[in-house]
């Protein structure tokens, strides 16, 4: 009996990955239970998942099975090394059994491998020993009751971090915004271009007021809850996740500025403690003096030592953690949630001063307010595509970055939500028309473009090209009838590149009657002889 219980006491205690160590990193705060539940949680991050099981001793029945995440079994090291290296971009838990010692760092030092368990008998005292320093190692079991109890917690707690804490991106400030974009770049300009046109985001009539965020005693519940929406959107960005966001972080956005102060001097810097990938370690090394966007409602403490316990806990649990010191300019503004945590408005932007490692295991970061950098941002993009970023635009420098996808679903939101006597659906259809014309999709764009020739034309700032094959670019107010004439034009173009002769004559005869300038109405006259002139008409 003695021999057994110094056996279980020598081996390394699991990781404490819990409810209570997430609520601290999402609240930056020691308060366990303000957490409620995802609804609806990720569903497809459960495709990502595997369940790897190597087998180095005689074979035991684990009786696993889960109907959406992978599991596979190995007897041979190498075959496992194989089937890492091909599922590279997915998410790996590693069960090994084993008897005896043996080396397999090989196996565990692929990124994609997350957690390793170990399954050996009581009498591996020296194999306990040996691997109780192994990294990722979540624990050494006996019983397969045990293990399953950890796996579960872990690949629950994994699920959770990758919904409740938020993305980072960094972006460096350069001429030819446009032709510069990588894909990290374009999420910061995404995320930062949505915060800036929230507040005016149009959302459905049938939606009821929350009244959550009337409520102080609710509020720091209330800002974790919407950057669990805010990570949900920009992970699945669609018109259902936009119907079920927008409201509520259009509230906690007006909450943060009714509430905002200006920064009192003896608390001019305020820290956080956040969860990264290795890859986001590697971009703020490699990025000093970056901007740099949390896509999130910020949350800082004022306590060093509240943080700094904070990201000790999270390295203890084998996590990668950055402590930001974030540096606050006099003329920023924050809401004092209580005496130490602070919140910022979402889209707030700092600037990467310095990293560092300290001997603790935790990363350190200091960053500066750098808000006034974003107006530097937007005027070089209304520059380079020709228009200013409103509500109704936002699908066009979608467009512009080439997220073909999402300026789609952000279309779609708009049909959704806004009434069908809206004047401003002429210019989402005109732009959704543009949109198809970039995707080289004439057939569908014609089908926008008659729709928007049919609708009221809205005296708003729409978009319209003189190219069918350029860059759309979004161009300033102009009347009804130019913009009526400029929707007929592209149908008469493109009806007549697809050889429709006498659509693209009606069109173009369309156009020049209301066409108030005699220089345009001859332009278009030589467009309809030229037609004319062809033996298809």
């Amino acid at each position: 009996m003695k021999e057994d219980i110094d056996s279980i006491m020598k081996r390394p205690s699991h990781w404490s990955r819990s409810k209570s160590l997430l609520s601290e990193l999402c609240s930056q705060t020691n308060q366990k239970d303000i957490l409620i539940p995802i609804e609806p949680i990720l569903k497809y991050d459960l495709n990502k998942i595997f369940i790897f099981i190597l087998f180095l001793s005689p074979r035991q029945s684990f009786h696993l099975y889960h109907s959406k995440i992978k599991i596979k079994e190995f007897d041979d090291i190498q075959e496992c090394i194989g089937s890492i290296k091909d599922t590279s971009s997915s998410h790996i838990y590693l069960i090994v059994s084993m008897s005896k010692y043996q080396d397999i760092r090989s196996v565990i030092e692929f990124d994609s491998v997350h957690a390793v368990y170990v399954v050996t008998d009581l009498e591996s005292n020296e194999l306990i020993q040996t691997m109780s320093n192994y990294s990722k190692l979540s624990g050494i079991f006996v019983l397969n009751e045990d293990l399953l109890d950890q796996l579960v917690t872990d690949i629950c707690f994994y699920r959770q971090i990758q919904c409740r804490l938020p993305n980072m991106n960094i972006f460096n400030l350069d001429s030819n915004i446009l032709n510069k974009l990588n894909e990290h770049q374009t999420d910061f300009l995404c995320f930062q271009l949505f915060s800036g046109i929230l507040s005016e985001l149009p959302i459905s009539s049938t939606i009821s007021a929350d009244s959550n965020t009337q409520n102080d005693h609710r509020l720091l519940t209330d800002f974790i809850e919407a950057n669990t929406k805010i990570n949900i959107l920009f992970k699945d960005f669609n018109s259902s996740t936009l119907q079920d966001s927008t409201k509520t972080l259009k509230d906690i956005n007006q909450r943060i500025v009714s509430l905002a102060k200006n920064i009192d001097p003896s608390f001019n810097t305020v820290y956080r403690a956040q969860v990264v990938a290795k890859t986001d370690f590697k971009m703020l090394q490699d990025n000093s003096d970056a901007l740099l966007a949390i896509q999130t409602f910020v949350l800082a403490s004022r306590s060093f030592q509240s943080v700094v316990d904070i990201c000790r806990r999270a390295v203890d649990n084998q996590l990668n953690v950055v402590l930001f010191e974030l540096k606050l300019s006099d003329e920023a503004t924050i809401v004092n949630l209580d005496s130490e945590t602070v919140v910022f408005s979402l889209g707030t932007l700092f600037r990467l001063v310095s990293t560092e490692a300290g001997a603790d295991g935790v990363w350190y970061a200091q960053l500066e307010s750098a808000d006034d950098a974003m107006q530097s941002i937007t005027d070089q993009l209304r520059f380079e595509t020709g228009g200013q970023l409103t509500w109704l635009t936002f699908g066009n420098y979608l467009t512009a970055f080439k997220r073909f996808d999402a300026a789609k679903n952000y279309y779609e939101y708009l049909l959704l939500v806004l009434p069908s006597t809206d004047r401003s659906l002429s210019s989402i259809h005109n732009n959704m028309g543009l949109m198809y014309l970039e995707m080289n999709d004439r057939t569908e764009a014609l089908q926008f473009f008659k729709k928007a020739s049919e609708l009221p034309i809205n005296n708003s700032t729409t978009q319209v090209e003189d190219d069918c094959q350029s860059t759309p670019r979004i161009t300033s107010s102009k009347s009804s009838a130019v913009e009526n004439i400029d929707i007929l034009i592209k149908i008469a173009e493109i009806s007549d590149l697809q050889g429709n002769k006498n659509t693209a004559l009606e069109y173009y005869r369309r156009a020049q009657n209301i066409e108030p300038n005699a220089t345009l109405r001859k332009f278009y006259q030589d467009k309809i002889d030229k037609i004319l002139s062809t033996d298809d008409v």
